[in-house]
């Protein structure tokens, strides 16, 4: 495929790197997608905050969302933190709640929908000396149909498998983690985990998508 470019009057393909200073670098984005005719997918909406974990103290989340090889980034953070929150425990129950409101935004361009993007989710918290202890981990894919949707991740922690492991926690406090964290996003590796539940995060997005019908796809 061959672009051609009009600039001042003259029919001149060099001219490309020209346009690369003149123009923002979302123009040249939506412009590659219109030219290839790629489908594309933006998701707005933010962490809301967490429910039912049984830590009492402050909580925050890293999160990262991660797309199959089809599927290009055009803009925004892939992966990012919250703030930490304090927890408001909830009147009779040992569990409480956290806010964070904290934004998501990312928008993907793409030929089909294998490797549809996700969300993974891991929650801390912090204990008396300052230290980072795990409480869960979640993943979950976006959703297909456009608009907006509430989604609830449920998250769950690795068990202290061996006795060191048990001792380890008893006397020097933490927690088990994965050493790969991407494991928790892939089946293949998660069946093979011994794990208990321990909270949930929640989530609000809103899914806008654009030239799907072009590739025989209807989402909703």
């Amino acid at each position: 495929m061959k672009i051609v470019f009009y600039f001042g009057g003259y029919r001149n393909a060099d001219s490309f790197p020209i346009f690369l200073n003149l123009f923002p670098v979302c123009f040249m984005q939506i412009f590659y997608c219109h030219s290839v005719q790629m489908a594309e997918l933006h998701l707005i909406g933010q962490l809301v905050g967490a429910i039912d974990f049984s830590s009492g103290s402050c909580l925050f989340c890293k999160w990262s969302v991660s797309a199959g090889g089809s599927w290009r980034l055009l803009g925004g953070a892939e992966s990012g933190q919250t703030q930490t929150a304090a927890g408001t425990m909830v009147t009779g129950s040992e569990s409480g709640q956290w806010f964070w409101s904290h934004p998501i935004d990312v928008h993907y361009a793409t030929k089909g929908v294998q490797g549809w993007p996700k969300l993974m989710c891991q929650v801390f918290h912090l204990d008396l000396h300052g230290r980072c202890v795990l409480e869960g981990y979640g993943v979950t894919h976006f959703p297909a149909s456009p608009g907006l949707h509430q989604v609830t991740i449920p998250c769950w922690k690795p068990c202290s498998g061996s006795l060191k492991d048990q001792l380890v926690k008893t006397f020097l406090g933490g927690s088990v983690v994965l050493r790969n964290p991407q494991m928790a996003a892939g089946p293949e590796d998660r069946y093979k985990l011994k794990t208990s539940g321990s909270g949930s995060v929640l989530v609000e997005i809103n899914v806008i998508s654009r030239h799907f019908n072009k590739f025989g796809v209807h989402l909703g």
